[in-house]
């Protein structure tokens, strides 16, 4: 188990928000990972937006790695959506960079097809009470992608919008409920910049009516969700007492 390694990939952004968001964010993890007595390394970096491509950068760390006693890297990526990233981009940059990294590389399922996620939005519109729920989601253009957003909203027993369609248009129910809007996003970019405006706009018109909750890692939950599945990752049944308890 200690001979082993995680990173996070995430899309990346222009946004500085962006990249402060997951630098804490991964701060986080290590800090409630280490709290379990779990103290091994992990990275974050992305698929987008970077100096160099996404193989090279998992060769060297990989190289890092093996010089200090580590054989394995895991790779797990942070996308909440089956598209090409997850389907496509990330497989071929990892079988490339494994071609020649002293460490197994794996990529472990992405957080979107973790069962324990549609827990986690339930209870984040639970606590908005009776109320008319929109998933906001970014969409794909790969065939089919975006019956797994629709199959989503069915289990959450909201609306889905893809941001784009006609988002500022919202229209509320028969029953005058209130508007909770869930961003199916995991940190603030540019678009959330824009959702956060143009949701802005709506609630002035509908006072009291419209409420954008926050992006998923801004939420404890998302964190503690995590911790689990790298846990479990490590074929760990319990974790380990907490140091100093």
């Amino acid at each position: 188990m200690n001979s082993s390694a995680f990173l996070l990939v995430c899309h990346g952004s222009r946004s500085g928000n962006y990249s402060l968001q997951v630098k804490n964010f991964c701060a986080s993890l290590r800090k409630d990972l280490c709290s379990l007595g779990f103290t091994f390394p992990l990275f974050a970096t992305y698929l987008e937006l970077a100096q160099s491509p996404l193989s090279e950068r998992i060769k060297q760390l990989a190289v890092n790695l093996a010089t200090n006693g580590y054989d394995k890297l895991y790779i797990l990526p942070l996308f909440l959506l089956s598209g090409y990233h997850v389907v496509k981009d990330i497989p071929t940059e990892v079988a490339l960079a494994a071609k020649d990294s002293p460490l197994v590389l794996e990529i472990m399922p992405s957080l979107g097809q973790n069962p324990e996620l549609v827990t986690l939005l339930r209870q984040l519109y639970d606590t908005e009470g009776d109320c008319e729920r929109i998933l906001l989601a970014h969409g794909t253009s790969l065939e089919g992608g975006n019956q797994e957003l629709e199959t989503l909203a069915g289990k959450l027993e909201a609306r889905l919008i893809l941001w784009g369609d006609n988002f500022p248009g919202l229209s509320f129910s028969q029953e005058g409920k209130p508007i909770v809007i869930l961003p199916y996003f995991l940190f603030p970019g540019r678009i959330i910049e824009d959702i956060v405006q143009q949701v802005g706009q709506l609630a002035e018109k509908h006072p009291g009516k419209v409420k954008l909750l926050p992006v998923l890692g801004e939420t404890p939950q998302l964190g503690r969700l995590l911790v689990r599945q790298i846990i479990q990752q490590l074929g760990v049944t319990s974790p380990p007492t907490p140091r100093g308890l």
